[in-house]
């Protein structure tokens, strides 16, 4: 009987924290009057009493409680503080053809000094609750210690009624004016219909919290409530039959929770019917005793078949357990792409320069600090901001081309849909660096990052607020110590994106922006004057077609830019394919990667620019270092030496007559440019035109005497059938074919000059037909020479061989000698 009793006053004291039905004192002397009537009521009167008030309480005609102001330490009854933690939600939805929509409901709340009433049998009661009644105590108070002070005159059976009424005194004294919980009660929802809407919010502050329970092992029965209050606003709209539409809104006060029990049919009541029967329409509670107090689980389902809804209710509760402690956790939306993504900027076809990538997203999470697997149920508002952004000119480094002008705004922003949804976030305060959510909703708030560049890079901070008021500063999910995420994912903060340098082997390297040592091919002369930075930001290249594409480079591989200037001559734009062939034909030979233009436009000129044609490549680059490709021109007009045999040349920026000891070769960024003689290939170049004509009556000089030799041996060493009465027509039908391709030759040959490559043997005389046949540095176009030369000439000119192909007449692929002349290890890009 004393144990019911006892869950009953539990069950009192939970409607008085949730429900308020709260009556004080009118005066001193009746405090006094009633705390004198429970010193002398024996059990079985405490016993009607608790029934009569009961009874009076949920009639709604209770006019005084028993009250109690503070924890009588002096006595140390069984009483005590202790932690309580609960979760409690609930989920409503419903959907029929008329209207649809859902609600959640969340009361959490916390306390560090929940009162606590305890028995040797384990029998346990705790209450506490935010802004309780306040009532007056101080009279039970004092009449509980006058009580104690007695206990020494009192026979033994009386001194343990005197304790439990002391006991009972002190707790209520303890329970109505704690005002330890702190958290949340709040109600969210949208619901639809046609041409009409209800969105369901909450205003804080919470106005009153309350939590009891009451544990009776000896009974094997158990009762949990919780409760909060809280003010709603509701908004609507819906159209008029006039079509106008209307809006409203409306705030009022609701109370939310609720209160369960163990299953009965497990209990023994004391002088309940044996056995207790469930309900099977109730939801009981499951109570775990652990190492620090207590588990309180509860789910509750509820269905409505007439509207298709579905009320979902849950309560979890923790008592005894540490006082959590939360941390706050900046998260993308996929791990995967974050860690894979790289940034990117407008397309660099011009179609619309104002969007970029903003496919970057990014939420909150806040968890327990000591179980990382518990969310923080409660609400909490975010406050994003970006800093350090990189500010680079233009978006990749190289574009937009110079004529347009270079972008110098930050490279990312907060994207435009976060500043527009006014239904998370403070709209009319988000700017392109700051976003902050409204006030509780920083648990849905996702911002959206958008990206303005190649190499954009930048800090994400969040601060975040929970509903109690504690203050935290997110931390990466990658590393704790951290109070920022970088943009995009860069654990060295180098400002390179890890992912990249994963895929080009120089994660964890070190190297910062201006790193140029690259190695392939290995020559032992590493770096291609485009610094690390650049390669990773990328360039607007062309492809196949001559259309600008995106291109990042490598910090492996030696690059090269070459520079077909088709727009500056009319030969330039008939061969522009044939010199973009010999360009990419440099590569093959070589092994350094080529990115060759067509025009003008993507070379610019440097202030005080002593080249004629513009050959800075990384205008919009950050390191300092400038980049130069190598300018390609195709002359419509002779060759101004009156060279009829010269097909091209490379021109250095200084005067070679001045400077002594030059070899005839210079790095890119001491060369002016390539000139291609075209006008001498196809009007004036001696070798062909005598081909073309050597067996025409008109010709004179016998040249077919020194040529049919070799057509002869041509023909037994390549089991061809040329014959010598008709090769000049095969020359003539040949011959648009036979320009082209040597065009392309010419150009691989001259970038060979332009990367500090020389002729072979320089200063010997023809020493430059001389050396390692396979080599394209190794002249060949001349019939007078010994080896193989004029054997290559004949089947050029006879339309069996293509120089351009860079494979020789006996399909040995070309490439830079590595004896005798050592062209491989002369070549140098910076």
């Amino acid at each position: 009987m004393k144990q019911r009793k006892k869950n009953l006053l539990t069950l009192l004291l939970l409607i008085v924290c949730v429900c308020r039905v709260f009556a004080q004192p009118t005066s001193d002397a009746e405090a006094k009057e009633m705390a004198q009537k429970l010193m002398r009521m024996t059990p079985a009167q405490i016993m009607k009493f608790r029934d009569s008030m009961m009874k009076a309480v949920m009639n709604k005609q209770a006019k005084v409680l028993p009250n109690g102001k503070q924890l009588l330490l002096e006595h140390h009854y069984d009483t005590t503080y202790t932690t309580v933690r609960f979760n409690y939600t609930r989920n409503e939805s419903q959907h029929t053809t008329a209207m649809g929509g859902h609600s959640t409901i969340i009361v959490y709340a916390k306390s560090a000094k929940a009162a606590m009433l305890y028995e040797a049998n384990g029998h346990t009661i705790i209450s506490c609750s935010l802004n309780p009644p306040k009532a007056n105590t101080a009279p039970l108070d004092k009449a509980v210690k006058s009580l104690d002070k007695n206990l020494k005159y009192m026979p033994v059976n009386k001194q343990v009624e005197a304790v439990n009424t002391a006991r009972m005194a002190a707790f209520g004294s303890m329970t109505v004016n704690n005002n330890s919980l702190t958290g949340l009660a709040s109600e969210n929802g949208l619901y639809s219909a046609d041409e009409a809407n209800t969105i369901i919010s909450t205003k804080p502050p919470v106005i009153s919290l309350g939590f009891s329970f009451d544990y009776d092992p000896v009974e094997g029965f158990s009762t949990i409530g919780v409760g909060g209050t809280y003010h709603r606003h509701t908004d609507g709209s819906y159209v008029d039959e006039f079509k106008h539409l209307v809006h409203g809104s409306s705030d009022d006060v609701v109370s939310a929770g609720m209160g369960a029990t163990t299953d009965p049919a497990v209990s023994h009541l004391t002088g309940a019917a044996t056995p207790q029967k469930s309900d099977p329409d109730a939801a009981y509670i499951k109570v775990t005793k652990t190492a620090r107090g207590f588990n309180i689980k509860w789910t509750k389902r509820t269905t409505y078949p007439e509207v298709n809804g579905v009320t979902t209710e849950e309560l979890n509760a923790d008592i005894g357990e540490p006082d959590e402690q939360y941390e706050a956790v900046i998260r993308p939306f996929g791990k995967t792409n974050y860690e894979h993504w790289l940034p990117k900027g407008p397309k660099v076809d011009g179609s619309d320069d104002s969007k970029g990538d903003d496919s970057s997203r990014f939420y909150i999470r806040v968890r327990n600090r000591n179980d990382t697997s518990k969310i923080y149920p409660g609400n909490y508002t975010v406050k994003w901001a970006l800093h350090q952004r990189t500010n680079y000119r233009g978006f990749n480094s190289n574009y937009p081309l110079q004529e347009q002008g270079p972008n110098k705004d930050p490279d990312m922003k907060f994207s435009d849909s976060v500043k527009m949804d006014n239904q998370i976030f403070d709209s009319p305060f988000v700017t392109d660096s700051v976003a902050t959510t409204q006030n509780g909703k920083g648990n849905i708030g996702i911002v959206r990052i958008m990206c303005m560049d190649y190499g954009a890079w930048g800090k994400l901070y969040a601060t975040v607020t929970l509903d109690d008021g504690t203050e935290l500063q997110a931390a990466p999910y990658y590393d704790s110590g951290k109070v920022y995420i970088t943009i995009p994912f860069d654990k060295d903060d180098n400002k390179i994106a890890d992912a990249w340098e994963r895929k080009v082997h120089i994660l964890n390297k070190g190297y910062d922006i201006n790193w140029d040592e690259d190695v392939k091919p290995d020559n032992h002369r590493t770096g291609d004057n485009i610094p690390l930075i650049d390669e990773y930001r990328g360039f607007l290249v062309e492809d196949d077609n001559y259309k600008p594409v995106y291109a990042r480079l490598s910090p492996e591989v030696k690059e090269l830019f070459t520079i077909g200037l088709a727009d500056k001559s009319a030969f330039g734009e008939m061969y522009k394919a044939e010199i973009k062939t010999g360009a990419m034909g440099y590569s093959r030979i070589t092994e350094v990667k080529v990115y060759h233009y067509t025009n003008s436009k993507y070379g610019m000129f440097e202030t005080g620019d002593r080249y004629k044609y513009g050959r800075w490549i990384n205008f919009n680059s950050p390191s300092g270092v400038k980049t130069h490709g190598v300018a390609i021109f195709a002359y419509d007009t002779p060759n101004e030496k009156g060279d009829p045999n010269a097909l091209g040349s490379t021109k250095p920026i200084f005067d070679v007559d001045s400077n002594k000891g030059y070899n005839g070769a210079q790095t890119p960024d001491y060369t002016d440019y390539v000139e291609l003689w075209t006008y001498n290939l196809i009007n004036l170049n001696d070798q062909i035109a005598k081909a073309k004509t050597w067996y025409l009556p008109a010709n004179t000089d016998n040249f077919h005497l020194q040529v049919d030799p070799h057509i002869l041996h041509v023909n037994a060493q390549y089991h061809l059938h040329l014959d010598p009465a008709t090769f000049s027509n095969v020359v003539a039908a040949h011959t648009p074919e036979m320009i082209k391709q040597i065009i392309s030759f010419t150009i691989a040959h001259e970038i060979c000059h332009a990367t500090n490559i020389r002729h072979h043997q320089p200063g010997v005389k023809d020493g430059a037909y001389e050396g390692v046949s396979t080599c394209p540095v190794r002249y060949w176009l001349d019939f007078s020479q010994e080896q193989n030369h004029a054997d290559w000439l004949t089947l050029f000119f006879a339309g069996k061989w293509n120089p351009a192909t860079l494979v020789t007449p006996d399909g040995y692929p070309m490439g830079l000698c590595t004896t005798e002349d050592n062209c491989f290890y002369q070549l140098k890009l910076k």
